[in-house]
């Protein structure tokens, strides 16, 4: 499946095919928002659920790795660097 596939379904299928088959990779916060980041079928997906409610807001595919850019700041790579 490509991410204009993915794109295609509606919010609540894409949210169970995430389920299903995504792979959770980390959580971030805004400031109204939780926003999951998924590896799935060759992409990323990210999930914006509302603090307040945990209503979802919105699902995003994307292929272009600027889009990990608010994730990277939160990687601890010390145990990397150590060995």
């Amino acid at each position: 499946m490509t991410v204009l596939e993915f794109s295609s379904y509606s919010i609540e299928a894409q949210y169970q095919m995430l389920k299903r088959k995504g792979v959770f990779l980390m959580t971030r916060s805004t400031q109204f928002a939780w926003v999951v980041l998924f590896a799935f079928e060759g992409f990323y997906v990210e999930v914006a659920q509302a603090q307040c409610n945990g209503k979802i807001k919105f699902i995003r595919g994307f292929t272009d790795i600027r889009g990990l850019n608010p994730y990277l700041s939160q990687i601890n790579i010390t145990p990397i660097i150590n060995d």
